[in-house]
């Protein structure tokens, strides 16, 4: 099993650094750049940093 782990601060800039670093580790793990695996990888780890980030609009409406 290979795994990949990154630390970093919880700014929107770590966004593309964890979208790069995944990406890395994808083709260093077999995973051919621009798959649909890649790819979608690559999305879901945009979107868990950020939202751990607080870079991600809020779903929420305000009511008027």
């Amino acid at each position: 099993m290979n795994r990949h782990a990154i630390t970093m601060p919880l700014v929107p800039s770590s966004v593309r650094i964890a979208r790069i670093s995944t990406a890395e580790a994808l083709v260093s793990f077999g995973v051919a750049p621009g798959s649909s695996l890649a790819d979608a990888v690559l999305l879901v780890v945009s979107e868990l940093v950020a939202t751990r980030c607080g870079t991600r609009p809020s779903s929420r409406r305000t009511q008027r």
